[in-house]
């Protein structure tokens, strides 16, 4: 018989594996190229901690970054501060309204970035660690994927279109040079 920390963990690899299965074709959000992401990303390290807690200037930053990119910040969203988890719990967790329910509350960075990289957000730095931002935005990443409150970052605050087209131009001065016609 499993103790309820190894029941948690195997429930939890297993939505995993469900939800990966199931977002197959949703594209991914690299967070880190997004250029508020990484404004808030120099901010949390700069001015983002004081005795363990975020500060008033770290706070004000998420907030921002927040309703920016989701439309939504933390205090807007009605959840369960509880990290303390029973076997009731896990039972009741597996009967929830999927649909309506935020996984992510309860959980650590790691286990935040698998889950989120499920719903179509990358929010890993270049080495793969968690960004500091993760556990500031877990929350209204998932409720702007599963439609609950709040909505997905449009291209133009990822600033996705002006990256297509330096990425063009960088493909195609490539191209000249490869081709022997310097531009």
């Amino acid at each position: 018989m499993r103790s309820s920390t190894e029941s948690r963990a195997y429930n939890m690899s297993q939505r995993y594996s469900e939800d990966a299965a199931g977002s197959e074709s949703r594209p991914i959000i690299v967070m880190r190229n997004v250029p508020c992401i990484q404004a808030l990303e120099t901010d949390l390290l700069l001015y983002g901690f004081s005795g363990g807690s975020l500060t008033h200037r770290g706070e004000d930053a998420v907030n921002r970054v927040s309703k920016e990119l989701f439309g939504v910040t933390l205090t807007q969203l009605d959840l369960d501060d509880d990290d303390e988890w029973t076997d009731e719990d896990v039972e009741d967790e597996e009967q929830e309204d999927e649909g309506e329910y935020i996984r992510t509350v309860g959980m650590m960075d790691d286990e935040v970035v698998k889950y989120l990289k499920t719903l179509g957000f990358d929010f890993t730095d270049a080495r793969g660690f968690p960004l500091r931002c993760t556990l500031h935005l877990r929350c209204q990443a998932e409720a702007a994927a599963k439609g609950i409150i709040g909505r997905m970052p449009d291209a133009a605050v990822l600033g996705t279109d002006a990256w297509e087209k330096s990425m063009q131009a960088d493909a195609k001065a490539f191209l000249d040079r490869k081709r022997g016609r310097t531009p």
